[in-house]
């Protein structure tokens, strides 16, 4: 359970930080971006924005950006369903071009065809079997994806986990515990198996009933306006907020990063194409400052 090592034990690794540096993540795919926030195993980002304002997009983004890198992904995503609508919109992004009907320069079925066999290799999806009585709980999501890290991918690839969104998985809580103290220790085994396998994970989380303004338009959210507890800010070592805002673009905020060699806090917009459902950078703005 526990195991009991010395500073001493480290120094070859500590001697090879200080001779090559803290290494940076890989990049996201959009340069604004990548000054903020970078991708690299062993950790976990959050991400979470009021509905419908394109989390799941984003997110899709990211994994496409990311396997071109070499990357690879398990994904559970049941509001993504069915699974072959998500495979349509994958194979949009990842071409670059419209899938649906109606669009100029619309995917062909060779380019189809090219693109699903490319994902095929680097991405293997998650879904509750039609016959199950029970939701998956994270016990259940990361057996499967250790199943298949341990048979198709092994230690020769980046592997990336998403979850998207969390609520969609069963959180009962152990007898005796309330729902803040069961996020808290499955955020804890979630983000010890990220790291004890080595890959990178992210949570999509929906944030509460959102507040609204005099004027009745929805308030900016935060990590700490995540539905179910603060522990999704505490635990994780990157936050993200995805905000849709007017004419095609998104803004896109770091509000944590727990280490400075993977990014800092600020935000960037980017432009949002509705034809392939994918996103390039616009411009950078000046970083937030945070209480």
């Amino acid at each position: 359970m526990i195991e009991i090592t010395s500073p001493c034990n480290f120094s070859d690794e500590i001697g090879s930080l200080y001779e090559q540096g803290l290494p940076g993540g890989d990049s996201t795919g959009w340069e604004s971006l990548d000054e903020y926030y970078t991708v690299a195993t062993g950790f976990w980002t959050i991400v979470t924005g009021i509905p419908s304002h394109g989390k799941s997009t984003w997110i899709d983004n990211l994994m496409v950006n990311l396997m071109r890198q070499k990357w690879c992904f398990v994904v559970y995503s049941p509001e993504n369903q069915p699974a072959s609508l998500h495979m349509a919109h994958l194979v949009e992004k990842l071409a670059r071009r419209p899938f649906r009907s109606g669009y100029v320069n619309r995917l062909t079925p060779e380019d189809m065809a090219k693109a699903i066999h490319w994902l095929d290799g680097r991405l293997r999806l998650l879904r509750m079997a039609a016959d199950s009585p029970v939701v998956p709980d994270i016990h259940a999501i990361l057996f499967a994806a250790e199943q298949i890290i341990s048979a198709e991918w092994g230690n020769q690839v980046k592997v990336g986990i998403i979850i998207d969104p969390w609520n969609e998985m069963d959180h009962a809580p152990l007898n005796g515990m309330n729902e803040t103290q069961w996020t808290n220790h499955e955020l804890m085994m979630f983000r010890h198996w990220i790291r004890s396998h080595n890959t990178h994970g992210w949570i999509v989380a929906h944030p509460q009933k959102p507040q609204r303004d005099k004027d009745g338009r929805s308030k900016n959210v935060g990590l700490y306006d995540i539905n179910g507890s603060a522990a999704f800010y505490n635990k994780a070592d990157h936050g993200i907020i995805v905000r849709r805002l007017e004419d095609d673009r998104t803004e896109i905020e770091v509000e944590k990063c727990r280490f400075r060699h993977l990014g800092r806090k600020g935000s960037v917009i980017l432009r949002y194409n509705s034809g392939t459902q994918t996103y390039i950078d616009e411009i950078v703005l000046t970083p937030r400052s945070y209480g």
